[in-house]
């Protein structure tokens, strides 16, 4: 296996396209007309994590011959389920105050599915609707991806001695799950099989892993390319946008194409913020303001959803109203989440992490995780 010299370091455009994909994904849920497309935002966020695990796994088995699979998974507990389960709680404790006894249970036992990450599978085999919890199938899915995908990318490293060919083999999945929603589509017909089990939505997380691979096979080399083609990356947003605004989730078109653009487009992104150190678009996702959206992205994520959908079915309110008021508030619970739950927590993932080796003459540093991947 040839020594990688990809190292992560932290690089804030990154936590600027969460900020924008969270945006995106808080217009489309206060059904603000003209940005039903936003849902597209999960699946920037699909690419971005795909990403970032990856590299943090190259890292760590090319310096240590080995990913520590225990130290893994507890930093993932550590970094998302504190957060998930104090929402939890909150839900029921004021369902018992706003809702009625059918409803009261039905949250209990929704809780319960989004607690232990099925709420993909429930949806997709039409077991149950989520009414307060629709919003945790997505991060079901991350987190059976995180389960299966440290694993599987070991057996590769430890099987295949080129990234090369491991590169080949990431981008034939991530074409296969595509091709399975499609046949899916055309086969079943069935909405929530379709758009929310993890098999046909892997395709932006594993672009975002081939994505981590094939930087690590020559970064260097990339980068003369890069910069040779600067206009590359601000056509790729300008397309996001207008996608986010467009898109319509019903059409048969978005299962076939829309997903997989969206993730192609938003790989292509992060591959030029990652390896362009500088351009005036990628400073434009590093304004102070869009990184921090995108560093309490996971809070608002938690929380806006169940807001919003307090607002529009039982307060009745519009989509302006439950835009400003509903995204205040779930700013104001976010900020509290991450100061007080999520950074506290966070530091207990030292314990879990692996050493790192000391490399002299080590190249700069390109790429960087961001504290909520």
């Amino acid at each position: 296996m040839e020594t990688s010299k990809f190292r992560l370091g932290y690089i804030p455009a990154l936590d600027g396209i969460r900020g924008m994909a969270i945006i995106l994904v808080m217009m489309a849920h206060a059904n603000v007309p003209f940005a039903q497309g936003g849902f597209i935002g999960v699946d920037i966020f699909f690419v971005l994590s795909g990403f970032l695990i990856t590299a943090l796994l190259l890292k760590e088995f090319d310096e240590h011959a080995t990913i520590h699979f225990k130290r893994f998974y507890m930093r993932r507990i550590l970094r998302l389920l504190p957060a998930l389960i104090v929402m939890l709680i909150v839900l029921n404790l004021l369902s018992v105050i706003l809702l009625n006894t059918v409803e009261r249970q039905n949250n209990l036992i929704d809780s319960f599915i989004a607690l232990f990450y099925l709420s993909n599978w429930t949806f997709a085999l039409g077991f149950r609707p989520l009414f307060f919890l629709t919003h945790t199938w997505s991060l079901s899915s991350e987190e059976q991806f995180y389960i299966l995908w440290p694993i599987i990318l070991f057996l590769l490293l430890r099987m295949q001695s080129s990234k090369e060919k491991i590169f080949g083999i990431v981008l034939a999945l991530a074409t296969a799950s595509w091709l399975w929603r499609v046949i899916l589509t055309i086969t079943v017909m069935s909405y929530p099989r379709v758009f929310f089990s993890l098999d046909t939505r892997m395709d932006g997380l594993l672009m975002g892993c081939a994505l981590a691979i094939l930087i690590a096979i020559n970064p260097h080399q990339l980068m003369k390319w890069a910069h040779r083609t600067p206009f590359i990356p601000v056509a790729t947003v300008v397309i996001i946008g207008l996608m986010g605004l467009i898109t319509d989730g019903n059409s048969t078109s978005t299962p076939f194409w829309s997903i997989a653009s969206v993730g192609l487009l938003t790989t292509i992104t992060v591959f030029y913020f990652v390896i362009n150190p500088t351009s005036w678009l990628k400073s434009f996702f590093e304004l102070k303001p869009l990184v921090f959206v995108g560093r309490i992205s996971y809070g608002l994520y938690l929380w806006h959803y169940i807001i919003f959908k307090y607002m529009t079915d039982y307060l009745h309110m519009s989509w302006a109203g439950t835009l400003i008021i509903g995204g205040g508030l779930a700013l104001l619970i976010s900020l509290l989440s991450y100061y007080f739950i999520e950074q506290p927590i966070l530091s207990l993932k030292s314990k879990f992490s692996v050493p790192t080796r000391r490399i002299i003459h080590e190249p700069d540093s390109l790429v960087t995780p961001s504290t909520s991947g």
